[in-house]
């Protein structure tokens, strides 16, 4: 199955930036996922969060991880149950062009799965 689908439905939510799908001879199907930073700070603002807090801080935070997981909801209600998205891992992190992203706004997968191979490996903890 190509990730790139499931991807795509996941960043239709307002709040999320990016999405890679990881799982390649692993026991499931998990995801990285960046949030947009203009609508994260009006979620904070909303929701009576720090204003200095970051994604990363937040990460285990109740109501955001409830929002993310709708957005991840959706994206599994298109596709099987084995591919549909176990875990996800919220980064203290944007992707960039140049680094993450290629100019055509793709995700280079290999360098940010190299890049944040600790945040996959605690997918799978």
């Amino acid at each position: 199955m190509s990730p790139a689908p499931l991807e795509d439905k996941v960043r239709e939510h307002w709040l999320v930036a990016e999405c890679v799908a990881v799982g390649d001879r692993r026991p499931y199907i998990a995801a990285l996922i960046t949030l947009d930073p203009v609508a994260f700070a009006r979620w904070k603002q909303r929701n009576g969060k720090p204003a200095t807090a970051t994604p990363g801080q937040l990460r285990d935070d109740p109501d955001l991880a409830a929002l993310v997981q709708q957005a991840v909801g959706r994206a599994n209600a298109e596709v099987s149950r084995a591919e549909a998205i176990k875990r996800i891992r919220i980064l203290d992190a944007e992707f960039t062009v140049g680094t993450e992203l290629i100019p055509t706004q793709k995700i280079r997968r290999h360098y940010v799965l190299d890049k944040y191979a600790d945040d996959v490996s605690a997918l799978y903890a």
